[in-house]
């Protein structure tokens, strides 16, 4: 803190003779100064500091990201899926960690881009657009050409539009056209990537950016405080949770700090973790802090429909924020700042569940397909417009000896639906899901299974993201055993 302490007194002040506007006098120093006062303001009868900015003239060096990654809440938040709501299956996190050695006159610029159109189709994937129509190619040609030799080389000028040869080589023609036809599609996709072969390019989904910087600042009791500051979101109109900022999270509890700037979106302070009991609370000094190089930084709750994939880059600022809520702004030619920072693949959450109980739902009448309609109804509850492919595979299954314990279950597949692209609409039931509980209805009546309290109908579920013109690649959401007893059901 800066003060100023009386230290000599001027007395005997006289003027000199023949000098005009000269004066002369003596000075006594003190020892021990009768007054020492901080330079500040008075607020309230106690004293404001004046604080002095610092300008750091070294260049920052650039930070180092450690990890990214997208898991479903159910591993970082520790939920109960016993009890959870289908929508909450639908739910991710995304993280990105990285160590950087702060300065007090340093902030972070962080850029999360979700729903990343840079997410290409690469190595084996990418050869799969091309695997089908070639293999195609390859399995039929002998035949066509077998078929050109046979009908095409006897076509002649003399030849009429109904002769056999001529329909017999038409037929040929035609055959060799759509298989070639398809390889020259596959080969331009291939060749020349377009937004229609991103991974999640169907055009249903928005990229969307979060932008934002990180101050450390001196807090409330010397405490450290994280403060979000300039958030901004594109496109305007799109709404994120605000972005958690972890240090040493086994060692200490972020909490909200009660002296939030007005101009941050959130400030945090770090409480150590001890026991319930014991008071009162100690937090991270702002000291402390500085020193202490790792970072998380973390969106919770992601819809893995809308948004379905992140990515983060970071950038260091110096000297951008050297006073209390930046009411001064920092000449340019002070501020310096690193190369931005970042992964160069997104983060993509594959939510594998492996098994939901249909049966913890209320749907009425107690159908099949009124079970099935109250889980989509729940699962897609915040989705429209977005263009997903949905499979499911359907087994019978029952206990031939249900008094052992241990004896495995009997297995029937009793239906299949293949990958169909699907654009879920809230109140509207998926257009799926009739065909397929009918499938299994039928079944069930034409079978007459025996139904017991071992009798359960179970459904593999995987939904994917895009649509039906494109590879399937890994599910955004599988479910093992989608099961409910079927002595529940009524197939009427």
């Amino acid at each position: 803190m800066l003060g100023y302490a009386l230290t000599h007194l001027e007395c005997n002040i006289t003027n000199v003779p023949g000098i005009e506007n000269y004066e002369q006098s003596t000075w006594i120093q003190f020892v021990n100064p009768p007054l020492n006062n901080a330079v500040g303001k008075i607020n309230n009868n106690e004293l404001v500091p004046t604080e002095f900015p610092v300008v750091l003239r070294a260049l920052p060096t650039p930070p180092s990201i450690t990890a990214q990654t997208a898991a479903p809440v159910s591993q970082t938040l520790k939920i109960d899926f016993a009890s959870a709501l289908p929508s909450d299956l639908a739910d991710w996190n995304y993280s990105l960690s990285y160590e950087y050695n702060n300065s007090a006159q340093d902030s972070m610029t962080t850029v999360i881009t979700l729903n990343s159109q840079n997410t290409l189709l690469t190595g084996d994937e990418d050869q799969s657009i091309l695997f089908t129509p070639l293999a195609q190619f390859v399995s039929v040609y002998n035949d066509i050409f077998k078929d050109f030799e046979a009908f095409l080389r006897k076509v002649n000028a003399s030849s009429k539009p109904t002769d056999t040869n001529v329909l017999n080589a038409q037929i040929a023609l035609d055959a060799f056209e759509k298989i070639v036809g398809a390889f020259a599609t596959a080969y331009d996709q291939w060749a020349n990537p377009s937004d229609t072969d991103l991974l999640f390019g169907s055009g249903s989904i928005t990229q969307v950016t979060y932008t934002f910087d990180i101050v450390l600042a001196d807090g409330k009791d010397g405490n450290a405080r994280i403060d979000v500051l300039k958030e901004k979101i594109l496109p305007l109109g799109q709404t994120l949770p605000p972005p958690l900022i972890q240090i040493k999270p086994t060692v200490y509890k972020r909490v909200d700090a009660p002296d939030k700037p007005a101009d941050a979106l959130v400030s945090y302070n770090y409480e150590l973790i001890t026991s319930p009991n014991s008071e009162p609370a100690t937090y991270l000094s702002y000291k402390d802090a500085l020193a202490i190089p790792d970072r998380t930084i973390a969106l919770d709750e992601l819809n893995v429909f809308n948004l379905q994939n992140g990515l983060a880059e970071i950038q260091v600022l110096r000297n951008e924020y050297l006073l209390p809520e930046n009411t001064i702004k920092t000449n340019a030619e002070f501020q310096f700042g690193t190369p931005q920072v970042k992964f160069a693949n997104s983060a993509i959450p594959s939510l594998d569940y492996p098994s939901f109980d249909l049966g913890t739902l209320e749907a009425a009448p107690p159908t099949l397909d009124a079970y099935l309609n109250t889980f989509f109804d729940s699962l897609f509850k915040d989705v429209s417009g977005i263009s997903v492919l949905v499979k499911m595979t359907g087994v019978f299954s029952y206990n031939l000896l249900p008094e052992i314990s241990d004896f495995p279950d009997t297995n029937i597949p009793i239906a299949l639906l293949p990958p169909i692209e699907v654009t879920p609409k809230p109140g509207q039931p998926l257009p799926v899901v009739e065909p397929f509980t009918n499938a299994v209805t039928d079944w069930i009546k034409s079978t007459k299974p025996v139904i017991n309290s071992s009798s359960k109908l179970s459904f593999k579920l995987e939904i994917f993201a895009g649509s039906s013109n494109q590879s399937l690649q890994m599910p955004l959401l599988s479910i093992g055993r989608l099961f409910i007893d079927a002595e529940k059901l009524k197939f009427d």
